[in-house]
Parts: structure tokens; sequence; C-alpha cells
């Protein structure tokens, strides 16, 4: 029995993978539990895995997480020899990486490697991979996965300053040739330094998950806003002008180069929950994106506050109405959702950022918010009807392309005025 070869098709492939999943033997394999981190519930190293055959050897073991025709298609040439992070049972849990061959021949082979988070041994939400085949945009690739299911491949794209997103990032991350063989100024993963990156990175920043207890959550939130830092932030004026006083507009928000949306926290956002209620119901959170009105770099005015949790389900909470300050302050629709109930509203009640009570809205009135307009701001924030994404100084050429129609980002404007103007 042999691996699939890169240039078969597709269906070749899969049915190779298949064929193996269900007939073929596992490689050898040896972990490797370091001593530098301790954890209760989890044990961090690397495991080796021996290929006899590098030719035409195949990784049943490798093929078995591969959950959907996509993943097998993508990765049906190649065999792991590594992998290292946090292990639970034997397998990948947790921020990790999968280091890959494809031999061609015995002189020739493609280095590949996949890092990000696992569960249970699949690859799970956005992951990296990078190849040392194809050119820049083709060999590093950002991956979004759904328990081992490959969902979407996105190639790389440049920014504003003509850098490649994922190639920039992939380059500066822990995980990119942890070896030390060609990035000689990087720490080795069989190293005390090593790990203690990894462990600042990745265990010691960890915002907590939503079923933590109360007192959990609010003794860690405490200590990141004692001792934590502050989110990177983009502000944008929108092409709008409203209150003289005030500027209108929407504000990015962006976690460090730490797989943020499964660990990472939100210092600013925790600052603003003034009481225990507040900090228990909103911990696991962190901002994606404000938007309305500002006064001294801050929502002042009518806006809205959208949140994301990627740990757990739900992973999505809308806040609007009068902020003050920063601070959420009087009636305010709190939005989310989740997979049995789908859409959730609450009406909050605040004073100055506390939290004082939640009154749960019927069905009916669930599903008439859905529609408003706020509900779903980023199709008119970053995307033309039909065009792609606009890196940067859309606005000014929103305006600017008249013959497309009536735009997007100003139809949604002009509905925040009309309700600015009522609210």
């Amino acid at each position: 029995m042999k691996r699939a070869k890169k240039n078969q098709k597709d269906k070749e492939k899969i049915l190779i993978v298949d064929s193996i999943v269900e007939n073929g033997s596992y490689l050898e394999e040896s972990l490797n539990f370091n001593k530098f981190i301790k954890r209760e519930k989890s044990s961090l190293g690397y495991k080796t895995i021996k290929s006899e055959d590098k030719i035409n050897g195949y990784d049943r073991a490798f093929f078995e997480t591969l959950k959907n025709d996509k993943a097998k298609c993508f990765f049906a040439n190649n065999y792991r020899f590594l992998e290292i992070g946090e292990f639970i049972d034997g397998k990948l849990d947790g921020i990790g990486g999968i280091y890959l061959y494809d031999y061609v021949n015995k002189d020739e082979y493609e280095f590949v490697f996949l890092f990000g988070r696992f569960k249970s041994g699949l690859p799970h939400k956005t992951l990296y991979f990078y190849s040392s085949y194809g050119d820049e945009k083709d060999s590093h690739i950002r991956m979004d996965w759904e328990m081992g299911e490959l969902i979407s491949i996105n190639k790389d794209s440049r920014n504003a300053k003509e850098e490649l997103w994922n190639k920039s990032f992939m380059k500066s991350n822990l995980f990119y040739y942890p070896d030390n063989k060609i990035l000689l100024n990087k720490k080795n993963f069989k190293n005390k330094e090593w790990w203690g990156e990894y462990k600042n990175l990745y265990l010691t920043n960890v915002r907590p998950k939503h079923n933590y207890t109360k007192e959990d959550k609010i003794n860690q939130i405490n200590e990141f806003i004692k001792n934590g830092k502050n989110l990177e932030e983009q502000f944008i004026e929108a092409p709008v002008k409203i209150n003289p006083t005030s500027i209108f507009g929407h504000k990015n928000f962006f976690l460090d180069k730490v797989f943020g949306k499964f660990i990472g926290y939100d210092r600013g956002f925790y600052k603003t929950l003034k009481n225990d209620k507040a900090k228990e119901q909103f911990a696991n959170y962190y901002r994606k994106l404000e938007i309305g009105e500002f006064k001294n770099h801050k929502l002042h005015g009518l806006g809205g506050r959208y949140l994301y949790d990627y740990q757990n389900s739900p992973s999505l909470v809308i806040l609007w109405g009068n902020f003050l300050n920063g601070y959420l302050d009087g009636r305010v629709q709190y939005i989310t959702e989740n997979d049995k109930e789908g859409i959730i509203v609450y009406l909050s009640f605040w004073s100055k950022g506390e939290l004082i009570k939640l009154e749960k809205r019927d069905k009916e009135h669930a599903i008439e918010i859905s529609k408003d307009y706020y509900v779903n701001p980023w199709a008119c924030l970053n995307i033309y009807k039909g065009v792609g994404i606009i890196e940067e100084d859309y606005y000014e050429e929103l305006l600017k392309e008249d013959e497309m129609g009536f735009l997007d980002a100003v139809d949604w404007w002009d509905e925040y005025k009309e309700n600015y103007q009522k609210w």
C-alpha cells in the first residue's frame, strides 16, 4: 500500500486515503514530554514519528484526522515526522504544530508544517500552513478547520505596505522552523528557552472560559486589569457629520500574535466592566469592533461593541445602545446566539459600566431585532457590493465610486444617522 502522489487526481487521492484509514498499519511514534512546564490535565513536549519507507510510506494515524474530502486531497501525499505542543492522551490538544514530509525521490522532498489549535488530535479553527514548494502566496496559507474538516483555504495577500500578511505572521511565530536549522537566531523546541516563550504566549495570557467558576473569572479579569497589556487598535472615521463635538466611525481591535482567537485577552474592555456581575458575564470575550459616536477615543453616545469568544459557543455578542466615556450606560440591547436556541436577545440595564440586570426577550422580538442594521456592520464597513476587501482609506474611495450604485457604507451610516436623531 502506497500513499498518494502530489499530482494525482483528487478522486484517486481520496480513495487512497480512505483505503489506508480502513486497512493500513500505523507508524512508530515516540512521545517526549519536557520537564520545563507542568500541567495537571495535559503534558507539553514533542512526538517523533518514524517512517521506514520515505518514498511510498503512509501515515494512517494522520489520515484519520482528515475528516472531509477537502482535507484528504490537500494532505494525501504527506506523512508526519514531528509534532510539538500540548498533548492529552497522546494527541495534540491545545496550541501545537504538525511537521510533515513528502519525498518525491531520495534527493527531493517537500517540507510542510501546520500549526495552530488542535482538539483531540484534530485541526480546529484557524491554523497556518507552510510548504517549501510553490510561490510565496501558495506556500503561506491560512486555513479554517472544524474538528478535522478543512473548511476554507486563504492564500496570502499583500497589505498596504506590500507585505504578505500570512508570511509576515508565520515567520515571526515560534512554530516556524522550530528546530533552529533555518532561522539561526531562533530557539530550539527541545530547549528551556523555547518552552518558556511557549508558556508566555499560550498558557499565561489565557482569558477565562465560559464554564469557569464566578470566582475564577473575576480573579483572572482583575489580574489582567492590574498587570495586563492593551490590545492594538485602529480607528477609521466615517463619512458623516452629525454632532460637531463628536467623531463618528469604527475601531478595529487586534490580538497579538498568539493565536488570539483562542487565547489572548482584552484589558481595555475588562476595564469597562465595573462590577462583578459584568465581569462574570463577559469574562471570556474580547472586542473585535466598536462603531458609533466617539469622544477622546472612546465610545460616547450611540454605538455598538462587538465581542468574540472562539473558545466555546456562543461566539458572538453585540452590545448596542448608549455609551458614556467608554462605559455602557442605560438600556442596552444584548444580542447573542447558540446552536440550541438560535438568536437570543436580552435588554440589559447598565450604570456607568455596572451591569444591573438582564431581561430576556421573547423569540418573536429576538427575530425582529436580528433584522436591525447594527446586527451585521461588517458587510458595509469592509466590502463593496460584489468587490473584494479594502485595506485602508476605503470610506474616501466608497464616496468616489458613485457609478457602482448607492453603496453599503453610505446606506449604513444614513440609517445610523436617522436612528441617532430619534435616539
